[in-house]
């Protein structure tokens, strides 16, 4: 993925693409989502429909204490019923694993980078 400033200008249609792109590496989830997060914000020019572009992230990878401080106070996902609903039937999923309809929980390639603790 490239720089944050970047991505976070990003059109709904790019956005879009670059979500559903099978191979598209990231870190962790939680920078995908945090880029579409600016992605969202920064298109005052033009309407988005977050709830579209929300189905397109790998949820079963970020943890239910993100979704609950990060996305359910959000101003723009809590103004739009159908992003609300949606961040709520996450909140449920993190916490019970009951999947629902709309939910991508596929993990995406690593970037190589792998995460180890090493306990001596």
């Amino acid at each position: 993925m490239g720089s944050s400033s970047e991505l976070g200008s990003l059109s709904e249609a790019m956005m879009r693409e670059l979500l559903e792109d099978a191979k598209l590496q990231a870190e962790s989830e939680v920078d995908v989502c945090e880029t579409l997060m600016k992605c969202l914000h920064n298109s005052q020019t033009h309407p988005v429909e977050p709830y579209q572009l929300l189905t397109l992230v790998r949820w079963s990878a970020l943890s239910v204490e993100y979704v609950h401080t990060k996305l359910i106070t959000d101003e723009m996902l809590i103004s739009d019923r159908r992003s609300f609903e949606f961040v709520c039937k996450l909140i449920s999923y993190r916490l019970t694993g009951v999947q629902f309809s709309g939910l991508n929980t596929f993990h995406r390639p690593s970037t190589g980078v792998e995460q180890c603790v090493v306990i001596v």
